[in-house]
């Protein structure tokens, strides 16, 4: 009876964290597996969603350039901000020198919770900047605005780069293709410009857009990246995948070799030293004849 209650108590203790661990597993945990890759398809579908991620979110803040003299510069009653030149250009020095420090920042938040909950933080904070500057109307809200953006935006990268190492024998060259990829966020705001331009489109209107771009993209970072980072693949060891017996025989066939070897260099040297005992010998005899020769004469 002792064990069965030991059984049944064993079983009662472990149903409650398997039920939570399953619901962690579907929610926060995905765990990445050191020695096998995924499947083809899915690491090309992370490379593309994470060019996209560092593409539209990355350094969007580094084309403030385009829309200066113009979306920001232009009043409400035509669609823009009503900014001034001197308040446009204080708001992208704050925000400039504040994406210095979103790497760090985030990265502490990537230590912690991994690249899933990095991601799509930085992800919602962009967002949540966008909205801030959509419905700004004063300097202080586009400050504000500007310095979330910032915040959220370069910490993309961080969260993105160990998916270089879903590609063995070519991770500098995916990494360095997700570092460029940032280089496209710098032509969103030119977008924004043209949308402004051609289409009449207003602040509010094109930074709620951005909004639900970034939300979604968050979105999709809680979907497709892991919790864990994708580690750089070891070599694979053959040995690693043999049964004992099968090791036993190797290490028996491996230790024979050796002896085979070791039997070999002890002959060679054998040969080697009777060949020049010989060869000593024949040396002397034809010196000892030399002189029997020399004193006969």
């Amino acid at each position: 009876a002792r064990p069965a209650l030991q059984f049944a108590m064993k079983d009662t203790d472990t149903s409650v964290p398997l039920k939570e661990e399953q619901l962690c597993g579907c929610l926060t945990k995905r765990k990445t597996d050191k020695d096998e890759l995924p499947p083809f398809a899915t690491r090309l579908a992370l490379f593309a969603f994470a060019m996209v991620h560092n593409g539209l979110l990355g350094g969007v803040l580094f084309g403030w350039a385009s829309i200066d003299h113009t979306l920001l510069g232009a009043s409400t009653e035509e669609g823009g901000a009503g900014l001034n030149l001197d308040d446009t250009a204080r708001i992208f020095s704050w925000a400039s020198g504040l994406s210095m420090f979103s790497p760090f920042l985030l990265g502490i938040v990537l230590d912690n919770f991994g690249p899933r909950v990095g991601a799509m933080v930085a992800s919602l904070i962009v967002s949540v900047g966008s909205l801030v500057f959509a419905s700004a109307t004063q300097f202080w809200g586009f400050v504000a605005a500007a310095l979330l953006v910032s915040l959220g935006g370069p910490g993309v990268a961080s969260c993105i780069i160990h998916i270089s190492n879903l590609f063995p024998g070519n991770e500098n060259l995916v990494m360095a293709t997700l570092s460029g990829s940032v280089a496209i966020s710098f032509s969103v705001f030119a977008v924004f410009d043209d949308l402004w331009s051609r289409w009449h489109m207003t602040v509010p209107e094109l930074f709620q857009l951005y909004a639900a771009v970034a939300f979604s993209l968050g979105i999709g970072s809680l979907i497709l990246y892991p919790d864990e980072p994708y580690h750089q693949q070891p070599e694979h060891d053959d040995q690693e995948d043999l049964s004992p017996e099968e090791e036993k025989r190797l290490i028996s066939k491996e230790t024979a070799d050796s002896s085979k070897k070791l039997l070999t260099i002890h002959e060679g040297d054998e040969d080697a030293l009777t060949h020049h005992e010989d060869a000593h010998h024949h040396h002397h005899h034809h010196h000892h004849h030399h002189i029997e020769s020399a004193m006969t004469t």
